[in-house]
């Protein structure tokens, strides 16, 4: 206009495009290049020049609440349950925007404060910044008690009253402060820790009593407003994800190098039990349940991993910790992270546990149930903390981990409600209840966890896809069929035997089992089996399950009543699981069974009856002689596999003897044997004890195990 050229541009202090140059606002002479132009653009100049400015001195500090980046950059944070109060923040170079919003059209006034406690009201004396809604006009008051008279205008105080709007039940209002206390009753603000907020709002003339009130913990970081690069402001990054990955390679690499390096010694000293399990009693101690039972299953080895894992919570609570301030957040990470692991233990199919930790899943399965009532309680916690702070049902994104806290609720409640029908006596009287719930409970509150938080999708990535991928590898059970007859030799038991299996039948390791469904009985209901391998009436290499009914109505007792002396076909899923111990480093092996116990053992026996370098004796304890006929399709024994086999009898006062399998008669004894005298001549040589029954035979026969130093291997199906 009248020859005079205006223009105005705003632009970053550092260089964004290769052709920038930063400026320096500390170098008092920034040069500037000017020309200009007669002629059409571009064309030579008709003036052109330099100068030496210095910007730093020269450019007034636009107010931080002023900015675009405050303005359009900012997201909203709810503050209380029903997401009607909330807040925006911005800090930079000392200062502290802060715009208050509320979304109520019964609203008189509302308003914050910084304070030590999450109360109103403090001593010493703090100060809360309030908008009558009928005014438009912020003011701060000094809260030296509840009472109308003792909240008392101030005239000297911090705070950049910058703007305020009230109209059709939205109100807000817009200061700046800066983070040190300037007066008596500023309360400072400390970066990289949180802050506590108090809020509240009325619906009577101001001052009056409010309508309702809160706290929130805020964790301020300061924000770079020079620099280009965007970012979600307000989102905390952990390094949970990293600290896991780290952990899972490490685990990973010492399983690899313990397996398949160390040698006989160092496997005997890693196999060792922990502690001596305790006294069996059917009205287990909580104390023997929770402690020293688990103790008692762990090995050395175990122990050390569990070590290891200690670490890694360890480093989770320290950093998660340091990086939000806040016990609330860092109860999360650590549930999440027993989340974690507690999938891997139950990813049967794909055979990971015995490749790196030369394990099965039967004996890493007692991970999942310890994880999970770990997951549970620290998940308790977390609900806890949160439930302080924000309503649980509330559907808005909430807190620095932008996490939507009625999806984790739903979580939780899935969770809770999947352990208490995993509790033992659920486990053992209604096995099919748990299984199923388990199963459903499992999907849904996995997938509003993954909706709960965006760390937690990152995560559960990797452990989600291992599990999903172990279901898909199992599926395919459900499409081959396998043709076998059922049989029953004695009360409550039935025999299944297979056709031919000669493939399968050389690859079953020892103390195998496989999961087994009757399709004529149930496509869903699936349940594990010892393998026992044997022959078919034609000679043939086979194997076959001996099933025992724990109650009338069901799956074997179904089974036996509707398919007894008939063939059906059968599913199968497996083989799983194998020895914890290295037979071939023994010379001796005791084979202790009890009842239907002897399933895993016999198979075991009948591999080593004929081993030369493996001494392998059989100890099998029933309550009746009746029970020695449930196996009896499998005992094909010569006699010298007679001489190693040991029948007891628990409930009968005589000795006796029976025809089992051919024409040979086998002994057995009255009573129990006295497991000292089975194992004390084994003291100070290379042998090791196999144990199968009862878990207070198990128990018994662990702890003499233990106190004449001989290597244990406990089979087990409280899976």
């Amino acid at each position: 206009m009248n020859g005079e050229i205006r223009f105005t541009f705003e632009r970053a202090l550092k260089a964004v495009a290769e052709s920038d140059v930063s400026i320096d606002l500390t170098n008092p002479k920034q040069i500037i290049n000017w020309a200009y132009g007669h002629d059409a653009w571009s064309s030579y100049h008709e003036r052109r020049g330099n100068a030496f400015v210095s910007l730093g001195s020269s450019v007034a500090k636009q107010l931080l609440c002023d900015t675009n980046w405050f303005i359009n950059n900012v997201s909203e944070e709810v503050l209380d349950p029903e997401g009607k109060f909330r807040m925006k923040r911005l800090l930079s170079d000392g200062q502290l925007c802060v715009k208050v919003l509320l979304n109520d059209p019964k609203a008189t006034w509302f308003g914050i404060s910084f304070a030590p406690k999450a109360q109103m009201v403090n001593e010493p004396v703090n100060n809360a910044i309030i908008l009558d809604t009928t005014k438009n006009n912020p003011q701060v008051y000094a809260l030296t008690g509840y009472e109308p008279e003792l909240i008392v205008p101030l005239k000297t105080h911090s705070y950049l009253l910058h703007s305020a709007t009230s109209k059709d039940g939205n109100h807000e209002f817009t200061f700046q402060r800066q983070l040190n206390a300037k007066v008596p009753t500023d309360v400072a603000i400390e970066l990289e820790v949180n802050s506590l907020i108090n809020w509240a709002y009325g619906h009577d003339a101001w001052p009056s009593y409010h309508h309702d009130r809160g706290s929130a913990q805020i964790t301020f970081h300061t924000f770079d407003l020079t620099s280009t690069i965007t970012t979600d402001y307000g989102f905390i990054t952990t390094p949970t994800p990293w600290i896991l990955l780290a952990f899972a390679v490490w685990g990973a690499f010492l399983g690899l190098l313990v397996t398949h390096c160390f040698g006989r010694s160092s496997h005997r000293f890693l196999d060792k039990s922990l502690a001596a399990p305790p006294r069996y009693s059917r009205d287990e101690r909580i104390i023997d349940t929770w402690l020293w039972l688990p103790l008692s299953e762990l090995k050395v080895g175990e122990g050390i991993a569990l070590l290891h894992y200690i670490g890694c919570l360890a480093a989770v609570f320290v950093l998660v910790e340091n990086s939000t301030q806040r016990w609330s957040v860092t109860s999360g990470h650590l549930a999440v992270v027993h989340l974690v692991f507690l999938l891997l233990p139950v990813a049967r199919g794909l055979y990971w546990e015995q490749l790196f930790f030369g394990t099965s899943f039967e004996r890493i399965v007692k991970f999942h149930r310890i994880l999970g009532r770990l997951f549970i309680i620290f998940a308790a916690v977390h609900l806890y903390t949160n439930a302080r702070l924000v309503n649980v049902l509330t559907s808005s994104i909430f807190g620095s981990q932008k996490v939507i806290p009625l999806y984790g609720f739903i979580a939780f409640v899935s969770f809770v409600v999947l352990g208490i029908f995993a509790l033992p006596i659920m486990r053992r009287q209604a096995f099919e209840l748990f299984y199923y719930t388990h199963r459903v409970a499992a999907i849904v509150g996995i997938v509003f966890a993954f909706l709960h938080a965006p760390t937690i999708r990152i995560i559960l990535v990797v452990p989600v896809a291992i599990y999903a991928l172990s279901y898909v590898i199992r599926a395919k059970s459900f499409f081959h069929r396998h043709q076998a007859s059922f049989t029953s030799y004695s009360d409550n038991t039935v025999s299944v035997v297979l056709k031919s299996m000669k493939n399968l039948e050389q690859n079953i390791p020892l103390g195998a089992y496989f999961w087994v469904a009757i399709p004529s009985i149930s496509y869903l209901e699936w349940h594990p089996f010892s393998a026992i391998a044997t022959t078919t009436k034609d000679g043939e290499p086979t194997f076959g399950f001996v099933m025992k009914a724990l109650t009338d109505d069901g799956f074997v007792s179904r089974a036996r009543e509707k398919l007894e002396n008939q063939e059906a076909s059968v599913l199968l899923s497996g083989p799983y699981g194998n020895l914890s111990l290295r037979l071939n480093e023994y010379s001796n092996a005791v084979l202790i069974a009890g009842g239907i116990g002897i399933t895993p053992l016999l198979h075991i026996f009948n591999e080593l009856k004929d081993n030369s370098n493996i001494n392998a004796s059989l100890h099998w304890i029933v309550r009746n002689p009746a029970e020695f006929q449930s196996t009896q399709y499998f005992m094909k024994f010569d006699a010298k596999a007679v001489g190693k086999l040991h029948l007891y009898a628990d409930e009968v006062t005589e000795s006796g003897r029976l025809v089992i399998s051919g024409d040979l008669p086998i002994e057995y004894s009255f009573g129990r044997p006295r497991i000292d005298d089975l194992l004390k001549s084994y003291q100070g040589t290379r042998s090791c004890v196999i144990v199968c029954g009862p878990q207070g035979l198990a128990q018994y026969v662990q702890s003499r195990a233990r106190a004449y130093d001989l290597p244990l291997h406990k089979e087990t199906f409280l899976l």
